[in-house]
């Protein structure tokens, strides 16, 4: 093969899950200082390619953080009409019914269960929840538990399939915590080693219905991590 030259593969469980957990590190450090993104989709999950001595590296850069809110060591209130964040991935606490006299607390727990909505579509094609409005797509996440991974995409390994049922539980105290989401998709990348991911098939729009269209993109990293590294 000539110098520059690579061949085309599918991409690697190993490479996916290590990206998957470098972001949700990254999360579970905004969490431990008290902040909430409430606003993950893939738009906002940006993956840099680095090339190094051994296999290429992607480092994943979170961006649309205008919707992001401070718990301050506590959960915050969403207020009646406050809806943060993409319909397509919302947790169900981030958009209760209308007749709710006020909003639920939000806390990370939010940002687990849109993780788990970006993993469902990567792995299957296809969000969690479908509907011909708006309306339609909130009222269904409220009321229904989100399907299953492996009933879409049964060729995805067991404990990929286990993590992200789980990070989609209707009732956020079913959820792991991030720290326990990089945790675990970190222990599943090492253990994936080269086997490629199957093809997916995207046959539907991702629907994705904006309720606050991110002004300002920031690059959130670790304080601690060196980018060159």
């Amino acid at each position: 093969m000539g110098a520059g030259c690579e061949e085309e593969r599918e991409p690697l469980w190993s490479e996916a899950l290590a990206t998957l957990a470098q972001a949700a590190e990254t999360m579970a450090a905004l969490h431990a200082r008290g902040l909430v993104h409430c606003d993950l989709k893939p738009a906002h999950l940006l993956v840099v390619q680095r090339d190094g001595p051994v296999r290429r590296r992607l480092d994943p850069v979170i961006l649309g953080v205008s919707a992001m809110v401070s718990t301050r060591g506590q959960s915050f209130q969403r207020m009646p009409g406050d809806l943060r964040g993409t319909p397509a991935f919302m947790a169900p606490e981030q958009a209760p019914p209308e007749e709710s006299s006020e909003g639920p607390a939000l806390d990370g727990r939010c940002d687990v269960y849109a993780l788990g909505g970006v993993m469902f579509e990567l792995f299957s094609g296809e969000l969690p929840f479908q509907g011909g409005n708006l309306l339609e797509v909130l009222a269904r996440r409220w009321m229904e538990q989100a399907p299953s991974l492996g009933a879409l995409a049964p060729r995805v390994p067991a404990p990929i399939r286990d993590l992200v049922d789980r990070m989609l539980a209707r009732q956020r105290g079913d959820r792991p915590d991030m720290a326990e989401v990089a945790s675990r998709l970190s222990e599943l990348a090492k253990a994936s080693g080269d086997e490629p991911m199957p093809p997916v098939e995207r046959n539907k729009p991702t629907g994705e219905y904006q309720v606050s269209a991110p002004e300002d993109e920031l690059a959130l990293v670790d304080e601690e991590t060196d980018p060159a590294g």
